[in-house]
């Protein structure tokens, strides 16, 4: 019987010897296996790592955009910078760059800042002082502008379409991807009267360009200057764009403004008029709009020369007729050549419109000139010009 026994268990471990031996190869050969996959599995990993540490190191990270603000233009400071913070969160920017304008600088040394620290984009929060103030630092920079209205006559803003009234709204056109081509006027005043300077063409215009201040929507010469000069902010933060009426009435009686006016190099034509614009855009606040053929984004200003008669029926008469061109479209008035646009019935005022690149006034009398609502002083003549497409701005619609 062990004899028996001891044969089974020698029948039994020769059998088994096999299937022991095919069990560790089997597992050998699984644990190579095993081994190789996950080496194979580290290697792709780190390789995944090391494309997206050298795609990191080719892709730029999100710069931040930067605000430049008006503090007194809002009565919530804390509560608007949050809401930039909370847009900035949303779209995967850093937080914002925040400068706040000063009564000694309205957004020029704030806007140069912002560029100096790397800004996506430089948006102006306040009013038309503001944004001048700023697309003046940003024109041939490069630099996306973004604009949130929150002044008076948010001129430019009405222009390019921007709402005036969602925040929320205006914030997220200023902070988006899309932005257009805007052009610049630069304007510089010539032949200043000595003790001309009162110290407002410093404080808001600053020292320009060489001389040179931009305006992205209407210099002027004359009544319309008058009238910016004498409207102050304290009735402007009351009154909104009405405001301007006081002013605008105060200075209608006065004498008519001599003037010779030539555009592109051509031969001067002399005029009697109230006041010479040159326009980049035409929308004006209350749905007017002062010359129908401008466009932003043409390379081409628009003279417009305006003329009164008659007291207060010549001053109703071109009311009548900016209200007439608003709602049709067309120009109510002549160009500079004396060949008819739109006849006037009344005759108690005219507008001469001239296209031009280059403009040059020279007045017989000094006069007050304005860029986009800020003063740039009493002059005896202005020299302006155009710089196309200077300015890429974010607006609904913008196309690179």
């Amino acid at each position: 019987m062990p004899t028996e026994w001891l044969i089974v268990l020698v029948v039994c471990a020769v059998l088994a010897l096999p299937i022991l031996v095919l069990t560790v190869v089997v597992a050998v050969r699984r644990g190579k296996a095993e081994r190789e996959t996950a080496e194979a599995n580290e290697r792709a990993r780190l390789a995944d790592q090391e494309e997206k540490e050298r795609q990191a190191l080719l892709t730029p990270p999100r710069r931040p955009f930067a605000v430049v603000v008006n503090p007194t233009k809002t009565d919530d400071v804390t509560g608007l910078r949050r809401l930039f913070r909370i847009e900035a969160h949303r779209i995967g920017r850093p937080a914002p760059l925040w400068f706040e304008t000063t009564a000694d600088d309205p957004g020029r040394g704030q806007a140069r800042e912002a560029i100096a620290a790397g800004a996506s984009t430089v948006i102006a929060a306040g009013g038309d002082g503001t944004v001048r103030a700023v697309a003046e630092v940003l024109a041939d920079s490069g630099t996306p502008m973004g604009v949130v209205p929150m002044g008076t006559g948010n001129l430019l803003a009405r222009n390019l379409g921007i709402p005036l009234e969602d925040l929320g709204r205006q914030i997220r056109i200023a902070t988006s991807e899309q932005a257009g081509p805007v052009d610049v006027g630069w304007a510089r005043a010539t032949e200043v009267p000595p003790g001309a300077d009162d110290g407002i063409a410093t404080r808001e215009v600053g020292a320009g360009r060489d001389g040179w201040h931009a305006f992205t929507v209407i210099a002027g010469m004359g009544w319309d200057a008058d009238m910016v000069h004498e409207t102050r902010s304290e009735l402007k933060a009351r009154l909104g764009w009405f405001a301007y009426g006081f002013g605008g009435l105060k200075n209608s009686f006065k004498r008519r403004l001599p003037v010779r006016v030539s555009v592109d190099g051509g031969r001067a034509e002399e005029l009697k008029v109230r006041t010479v614009m040159v326009a980049n855009c035409g929308a004006l606040p209350g749905g007017m709009v002062l010359s129908p053929d401008s466009k932003f984004d043409d390379g081409v200003l628009d003279v417009v020369a305006v003329n009164t008669r008659f007291g207060l029926l010549g001053w109703s008469h071109l009311l009548m007729s900016v209200a007439k061109q608003s709602r049709t479209g067309a120009p109510e008035g002549e160009t500079a050549s004396g060949a008819p646009r739109r006849k006037s019935g009344l005759r108690g005022s005219e507008m001469l419109f001239q296209p031009a690149k280059d403009v040059r006034v020279e007045a017989e009398r000094p006069a007050n000139v304005q860029l986009d609502g800020d003063m740039l002083g009493t002059a005896g003549g202005v020299d302006v010009r155009v710089s196309h497409g200077a300015l890429k701005v974010r607006f609904p619609g913008a196309a690179e």
